[in-house]
C-alpha cells in the first residue's frame, strides 16, 4: 500500500490501515472510512477521491506544482499494485 502512502503524504493527509481491510484518510479538515470492501478496492477508491483533489490542488494552486514529488503525483495519477 505504498501507493497509498505516498498518496496521502503528498497532499499532507494522514492514512491509517485498518484491521478490517479498511483505511481511515484524515485531511485535517474531515475525517473518510473506506471500509466497504477489500484492502485493494478500498485502497483504489481513496486514490480515486485524492486524485480529485490533486486536481482541485492544481486548479487553484498552479504554481505549487514544483514543489511536488514525482512519487506523490504519481501514486495519485495512477493505480499502483
Amino acid at each position: 500500500m505504498k501507493a497509498v502512502s505516498a498518496a496521502a503524504g503528498e497532499l499532507g493527509y494522514e492514512v491509517e490501515f485498518l484491521e478490517d481491510d479498511g483505511i481511515l484518510l484524515d485531511t485535517q479538515n474531515a475525517e473518510f472510512y473506506f471500509q466497504r470492501n477489500d484492502l485493494r478496492e478500498n485502497a483504489a477508491l481513496l486514490l480515486l477521491t485524492q486524485g480529485r483533489e490533486l486536481f482541485y490542488t492544481a486548479t487553484d494552486f498552479a504554481d505549487e506544482i514544483a514543489d511536488w514529488s514525482p512519487e506523490g503525483i504519481k501514486a495519485l495519477s495512477l493505480w499502483c499494485e
